[in-house]
């Protein structure tokens, strides 16, 4: 018996594969299209995040402007798209192609998004809702610590216990409150009673747990968590409080010193002095100097010089005069602080250059693009300034404070700037108006004075013969011997407390170098995991059932198997692989004319 190919005459066949051919290139040009256009919309938003999450300091980030915006268009288009019915003109499975491919499976914070827009485009995207407030009247009522210190290992646990009351009579109420720990102080343990029961807390990644909390809020069940905001500072929430209920709850804290802290209006001692207890610490990268040894030290002032970080966003050209009027009253107020003065013209970008009279030439130079993104100039500043020998005075010249972006308060990096974390916006009047780094950055210091200039830092000689400049604060202070360093693993069962300090030391060190976080942030969560320490990247988390436990881990490894700068949506599942759906729609035509071909043959 003949096949069909064999009675079919060469022409035939030929022409088949022509069309065969020539259908399948046809049929695959848009979904290459698609592909291609999604990975183009990928690079150009992993970099502008990495811009904005973890920049290298050292390096210009310069995104075509025209394609990131078309990327933030797109990440908005797809969110707003209906999922309802697959005949819409942007199908669920494009969407679910484009979130695949683009987002990680995951998704864009409002905030995010916003920021985004602000820094390159000078104007806001989404409208964030506003939060409830159901904190209102839930109170600590009671508050218990006991202290006990392990001499073989050489550091103090403190247990502090809780009794939150609901004073309202709200069905719904939820407790909020932060603290800041000492510095040298880490959380190493959590609990929260759930119907009777002590439940200790789950240490999670820490979008992973908020992404729960606020899940498990929505369903009015029992979650509670605690977790680094920035710098020391930690959130604390427990929720919900019936009308007038009583729960109890707790966390435990490890720490080298006896210090104190103040928790919602209480001071709490930790620990206490131990005669000739030697607290300072030095391993291969870090020293870590005690309160104790910052007394013996010498106090210095560095020379301070002004740093001057102008407004050259959109439209502001036209502002050039009201600068120059501003810069020269504060330069006959202050004449030395000139003298090694730098100026930084500050929009999506930062360029710097060393003060000098014809500052107006470059400053018209300029691309007056964007938002006025003054965080990232402070940060880089003060990463430029690190342990110089000199004190940058740093002051934001612009038109309207409140127009400056920040995606975040700067109390991470207070240790760049041990004189002090105040900088300054110079006003109409071109007077120095005093705001904080660590805390609204864009709110003036209420009743500040006039502006003290020169300030001392303690002056820490090194091995090698180099100094170093700590802040004078009554706390302990962690000094750097490498600013880039490799985490090395630890023996935790052994010492908790030195791992602890290793974790703050790589934290700060990524504060140094934000392009390293990529390939650090997996070990550091897994040294958290491993030792029971709270870091920045990690939460405490208490959940009511193993149903919600399986969707934090479930949601934790999506998470850690993404991009660290997006955030997790409410209802995505992370894929492997493109949807089977999409294969076929895609491919469906294609392997038809392929099996059709094989019968004929």
């Amino acid at each position: 018996m003949y096949s069909h190919s064999k009675i079919l005459p060469n022409s035939m066949i030929w022409t088949r594969l022509k069309l065969t051919l020539l259908f399948s290139v046809a049929f695959l040009t848009i979904p290459s299209i698609i592909t291609v256009q999604n990975l183009f919309h990928r690079n150009t938003l992993h970099t502008a995040l990495e811009y904005l999450n973890h920049p290298d300091y050292s390096k210009k980030y310069n995104p075509s402007l025209s394609s990131l915006k078309n990327t933030l268009d797109a990440v908005l288009l797809h969110r707003k798209e209906s999922r309802n019915s697959i005949f819409n003109v942007h199908t669920p499975f494009l969407t679910a192609y484009f979130q695949w491919i683009v987002l990680d499976n995951l998704t864009l914070s409002n905030e995010n998004l916003n920021l985004l827009s602000s820094i390159y485009f000078n104007k806001s995207t989404v409208q964030e809702r506003p939060n409830r407030d159901i904190s209102k009247g839930v109170k600590i009522t009671k508050l218990d610590q006991s202290s006990s210190f392990d001499k073989s290992k050489g550091f103090w646990k403190t247990q502090i216990d809780l009794e939150i009351t609901n004073q309202t009579n709200s069905n719904l109420a939820e407790f909020v409150s932060s603290f800041e720990l000492p510095a040298g102080v880490w959380i190493s343990d959590y609990y929260l009673l759930v119907n009777g029961k002590k439940e200790h807390g789950i240490l999670a990644e820490k979008k992973s747990a908020l992404w729960v909390y606020s899940n498990i809020l929505n369903e009015n069940k029992d979650p509670g968590i605690l977790y680094y905001l920035t710098g020391n500072k930690i959130i604390f929430r427990v929720f919900p409080f019936a009308k007038k209920e009583i729960r109890k709850t707790g966390f435990e804290l490890i720490h080298k010193e006896n210090l104190t802290f103040e928790l919602a209006g209480n001071t709490i001692q930790l620990g206490k002095p131990i005669p000739n207890q030697i607290s300072d610490i030095e391993t291969e990268n870090l020293i870590y100097v005690s309160k104790e040894t910052k007394r013996t030290l010498n106090k210095i002032y560095r020379t301070p010089s002004f740093h001057f970080l102008v407004d050259t966003s959109e439209g502001k050209m036209k502002l050039l005069e009201t600068y120059r009027t501003r810069i020269n009253v504060l330069k006959k107020e202050y004449p030395s602080l000139f003298e090694n003065a730098k100026i930084s013209f500050v929009n999506s970008q930062i360029t710097t250059y060393m003060f000098s009279k014809n500052w107006e030439n470059e400053f018209l130079s300029a691309s007056f693009v964007g938002g006025y993104f003054l965080e990232r100039g402070i940060q880089t500043a003060l990463y430029n300034s690190f342990q110089s020998k000199n004190y940058e005075v740093i002051v934001a010249v612009t038109e309207n404070p409140n127009h400056s972006i920040f995606s975040k308060d700067l109390a991470d990096f207070e240790f760049l700037c041990p004189e002090s974390s105040v900088f300054y916006y110079l006003n109409m009047d071109g007077q120095l108006i005093a705001h904080s780094l660590s805390k609204n950055p864009k709110e003036p210091i209420l009743n500040s004075k006039k502006p003290i200039l020169s300030l001392p830092v303690l002056e820490y000689p090194m091995p090698n013969q180099t100094k170093e400049y700590i802040s004078i604060r009554e706390e302990p202070s962690i000094i750097l011997k490498k600013h880039d360093f490799s985490l090395t693993k630890t023996n935790d069962i052994d010492n908790q407390w030195l791992t602890a300090i290793n974790l703050q030391a790589k934290w700060n060190s990524l504060i140094l170098h934000p392009e390293n976080t990529k390939k650090n942030w997996i070990p550091m969560i897994q040294q958290s995991f491993s030792s029971k320490i709270m870091i920045p990247y990690t939460s405490y988390l208490v959940v009511e059932n193993e149903a919600q436990k399986a969707a934090l881990k479930k949601k934790q490894e999506e998470i850690l198997n993404s991009n660290k700068s997006l955030d997790p949506d409410n209802n995505t599942q992370r894929m492997s692989e493109p949807n089977i759906i999409l294969i076929l729609l895609f491919l469906g035509p294609f392997l038809w004319t392929r099996l059709r071909k094989r019968n004929y043959d």
